[in-house]
């Protein structure tokens, strides 16, 4: 963000996807890059195992990822603060698994 005419506006940009976009945002709002993670650059257990392990640490503070990719039981949310949900899912069950 830029301060034009005392007012704040966002610097151009070309949107490519929500997760970069969302990304961006929060780094222009002061989150360092290294603390932000998405759940898909976990390609296996062991990655996800690790990412949730700094998760829980503190390391990462915003964590990214689809109810299906984050997957069940993933309560690796110990220090958290907020949840948002971008999307409303079409099972029940998947809202309430999003939140445990």
């Amino acid at each position: 963000m830029e301060l034009v005419d005392r007012k704040w506006k966002l610097k151009e940009w070309k949107f490519t996807g929500v997760y970069t976009d969302l990304k961006r945002k929060l780094i222009e709002k002061g989150i360092p890059e290294n603390e932000i993670a998405f759940i898909h650059d976990a390609n296996n257990d062991t990655q996800k195992q690790e990412l949730f392990s700094k998760v829980r640490a503190g390391n990462i503070r915003v964590l990214m990822g689809s109810t299906a990719k984050m997957g069940a039981g993933t309560n690796c949310q110990n220090k958290i603060i907020a949840l948002h949900h971008l999307d409303c899912p079409w099972r029940p069950s998947d809202l309430t698994q999003r939140n445990r």
